[in-house]
């Protein structure tokens, strides 16, 4: 089904029970327009409400993607006016802090796992997938202090992408626990030798495609309950050098947690190989215009001006307050945010003129 805001992101989770906005997380929640036993429970998920703020656009702009939610739209209102009125709000007022809420949640999940290695968010871009990535990205990275978005034209199918794209992959583990200030570069070396004619009998399933063989070690301090892993691509096989690996196993180290101890002895905990068969990356072309669709012009909701993203050409730019509608993704773009397309059909994004 071509979709205007998210997928059924509440059709996972059936039995989880949504309280006021306490809980605002994909899956959680039951989608008010499914069907059976999950209809009855009624429980609002994401879908029901950007539905429900969707119906602001009006027919003109659900009818571009022949879209039927008049029923969807009658079920998740009622949802939505159910969830309100236990706190005070209307079902479009419902919808809305739901999903401010929701924003809070990405950027939190997102600042957790960033800010906490000592990386600064305002260096990078964020890159929104899924069907409902770009709906939530500019508030976001507003959030999160980010000025730079990259919007996929293929956001709503780039898990299907990916894996239609992903090159074959087997990964083999040894696990010699040993300190390794007590091994050599050579037992290394039969071990990885060892572990590269297993993955020779799965590449022969792949004759035509040309072969890639990453190597790595799990290190840690003696001690210490995790470890990190030292990438070897540096290291020409048959020629380890285990004070070169140690080395930049501190500097590793000191990039994660902000600290090294050169004298502390550093323990061997998994030796890793991978065996990829590399398969063919055709170009990403932007999709041409069809023909025979009408483009419908400039279009307004309120204050945002609605773009088709398909009519959208290499260079042409977008200003918010601004909607851009695809086949499978819609964007929001705030007002202070403008957005440029490229070749390829990316939309990037950039907050207050950015580069």
């Amino acid at each position: 089904r071509r979709q205007i805001g998210a997928q059924a992101a509440g059709d996972a989770e059936a039995d989880q029970p949504v309280a006021a906005f306490g809980d605002q997380r994909p899956g959680v929640g039951k989608s008010a327009g499914a069907r059976g036993a999950a209809a009855a429970r009624q429980r609002p998920a994401l879908v029901d409400r950007l539905i429900a703020l969707a119906e602001r656009a009006g027919t003109p702009v659900l009818g571009v993607f022949e879209w039927r939610l008049s029923d969807r739209t009658r079920k998740a209102n009622a949802a939505l006016a159910a969830l309100g009125a236990s706190i005070g709000l209307s079902a479009s007022e419902a919808a809305a802090g739901a999903i401010e809420v929701m924003n809070h949640n990405i950027a939190q999940a997102i600042r957790i796992q960033v800010v906490a290695k000592g990386l600064d968010l305002g260096l990078f871009a964020l890159i929104a997938f899924g069907g409902a990535g770009p709906l939530h990205a500019c508030f976001v990275a507003d959030l999160l202090g980010m000025k730079k978005i990259l919007l996929p034209d293929f956001a709503g199918v780039f898990s299907a992408l990916g894996a239609a794209l992903a090159d074959y992959r087997y990964d083999f583990v040894q696990a010699p626990p040993s300190r390794m200030d007590r091994l050599t570069g050579a037992e290394l070396e039969k071990i990885f030798s060892a572990l590269e004619r297993k993955g020779e009998g799965h590449r022969r399933h792949h004759p035509r495609l040309p072969p890639r063989i990453d190597r790595s070690l799990d290190l840690r301090y003696v001690g210490q309950s995790f470890e990190i892993n030292v990438p070897l691509d540096a290291v020409p096989e048959g020629r380890m050098i285990l004070g070169d690996v140690i080395e930049r196993f501190h500097r590793l180290h000191e990039e994660a947690y902000g600290y090294c101890d050169r004298r502390e002895p550093v323990e061997l905990v998994n030796l890793r190989l991978s065996c990829f068969a590399i398969t063919s990356k055709p170009p990403l072309v932007r999709k041409r215009e069809d023909p025979g669709r009408q483009n419908h012009g400039a279009r307004r909701i309120e204050e945002y001006a609605l773009r088709e993203r398909i009519f959208l050409g290499p260079g042409e730019k977008v200003t918010g307050p601004a909607i851009v509608l695809s086949e499978n993704s819609t964007a929001i773009l705030p007002q202070g945010w403008e957005g440029s397309a490229v070749e390829d059909g990316t939309l990037i994004l950039c907050k207050g003129g950015a580069a």
